[in-house]
């Protein structure tokens, strides 16, 4: 099959299969160009010259973690003198020097030590100290974990956190969603079925979440294209997905015993490639491709809206979750988005968690004299 047909129907408007997918993964990079041309035709149709990001605080709640994911440099075990874990208090003052963020976004590891009423405390209080906010946190790894822990069904543990204040769900653990790749790379965490039917079950209780590949380790084509077809496959069944990440494993905080990861990135056109790629193939199902910017750094991420991508996420991380050693500065204020997007030739917008367009952000509400 002539990939430059593929591309000409994905310009008609038609979807793509996954066959069509891989031939575009494995097509001579001579093509690179005319790929990035239609996934921008392809934005541009759904988005116009529109880009969109949240205003947001994203926060570690602890680094301890029972896994031992060969991708993942983060987590630290017990006992080691970098080991941190962070009280709800704590959490809930770093949120407060957010002053006008719209989102809160948390993350941690798989701490053996924290019962499963920290989780709940963390959400719980956020809410009622902070009630304008919109709370995203955790993942499927932790609903794993933790309905396993506490011998709950992932609807039972989901249905809590729900009323706890729980918005949204991110799609991080998703890693690939291959089992023999699993094994090798994340053999401690769910696996594929058990991470698509966590987000199946947050997607009926009217949880939205997001969907992420990590690539750049130890995958080929084959399983990114049975990644994004289960993806694909789940969001026509239920439509809880608000957007795509694709993630570029980052070699440099990979330690030296993990011989069997790449030990470079690859490349930023090879990167672009999949971005593109993911634009084509969920232009009918998952409309808002973001660009991970912490992982590529501002300017990269900027390169991308040229290739199909229409979010920049979040503006605020923590300066120990992984990320391109070459991004010093994990806070991006909205004022230097909006010029960086200037810049670009793109209309910047905020949005809320859901990808809704905000204007100011809404007025943090007196909850601090609760304390």
């Amino acid at each position: 099959m002539d990939p430059s047909l593929i591309l000409k129907a994905a310009m008609a408007g038609q979807e793509i299969s996954p066959i069509e997918a891989l031939l575009l993964l494995q097509a001579d990079r001579s093509l690179l160009p005319e790929i990035f041309r239609v996934a921008d035709f392809v934005n541009h149709r759904l988005h116009g010259d529109v880009v969109t990001y949240v205003h947001s605080a994203h926060l570690s709640y602890t680094n301890v973690c029972r896994s031992s994911s060969r991708t993942c440099s983060f987590y630290r075990k017990r006992g080691s003198s970098e080991a941190y874990v962070r009280s709800v208090e704590e959490l809930l003052e770093r949120v407060a020097g957010y002053a006008d963020v719209t989102e809160v976004h948390y993350e941690g590891g798989l701490n053996p030590d924290l019962p499963y009423e920290y989780l709940r405390d963390i959400l719980r209080e956020t809410r009622r100290r902070f009630p304008s906010l919109q709370l995203r946190a955790f993942s499927p790894v932790e609903v794993h974990y933790y309905a396993r822990k506490q011998r709950m069904s992932y609807r039972e543990l989901l249905t809590q956190w729900k009323e706890d204040g729980l918005d949204f769900l991110p799609g991080t653990s998703a890693e690939i969603l291959n089992d023999k790749l699993r094994k090798k790379i994340c053999p401690d965490k769910l696996r594929t079925g058990e991470w698509v039917e966590i987000m199946r079950i947050a997607h009926q209780l009217g949880l939205h979440t997001s969907a992420t590949i990590l690539f750049g380790h130890i995958e080929n084509e084959v399983h990114v294209v049975e990644h994004l077809d289960i993806l694909r496959n789940l969001q026509k069944e239920t439509g809880g997905f608000q957007e795509f990440l694709p993630i570029p494993f980052v070699p440099a905080h990979a330690a030296v015993e993990r011989q069997e990861l790449r030990s470079q990135r690859a490349d930023i056109d090879e990167i672009f490639r999949l971005f593109a790629l993911s634009r084509l193939f969920f232009s009918h199902s998952i409309q808002n491709l973001q660009a991970p910017w912490p992982h590529l750094g501002l300017e990269p991420a900027a390169r991308s809206l040229s290739i199909g991508v229409n979010d920049l996420g979040g503006t605020c991380h923590e300066d120990d979750i992984v990320h391109d050693p070459s991004v010093t500065n994990l806070c991006v204020t909205p004022t230097a988005l909006n010029r960086l997007l200037r810049k670009a030739g793109r209309t910047a917008r905020q949005r809320d968690t859901f990808h809704k367009e905000i204007g100011a952000p809404p007025p943090r509400r007196a909850a601090l004299a609760n304390r």
